[in-house]
């Protein structure tokens, strides 16, 4: 079986870092760089975790919200990348 993740992120290093350190545990890697192309996405495939950047939190809210709609991810597993000065609630 291949696992398969969905990540939405604009910063490239962090990109590069989940690349590596997922592709370790053998897990691939689907990037979007914009929220709407993760939505499309998170329709039509099936993936086993969702990792989004919550720079934007409406956006990243937006996102996680679609991905617990879509009959296929609503088991998914679902990783926010936070910074250190965001509030989290």
């Amino acid at each position: 079986m291949s696992l398969k993740s969905l990540v939405l992120c604009s910063d490239e290093k962090i990109v590069r870092v989940l690349r590596r350190v997922l592709s370790d545990l053998e897990i691939g890697i689907e990037h979007c760089s914009d929220p709407d192309g993760a939505i499309r996405k998170l329709t039509r495939q099936r993936f086993e975790a969702v990792i989004i950047d919550c720079t934007d939190l409406k956006t990243a809210s937006s996102v996680l919200k679609s991905a617990r709609s879509a009959p296929c991810n609503k088991r998914a597993i679902a990783v926010a990348i936070m910074d250190g000065h965001s509030g989290l609630r």
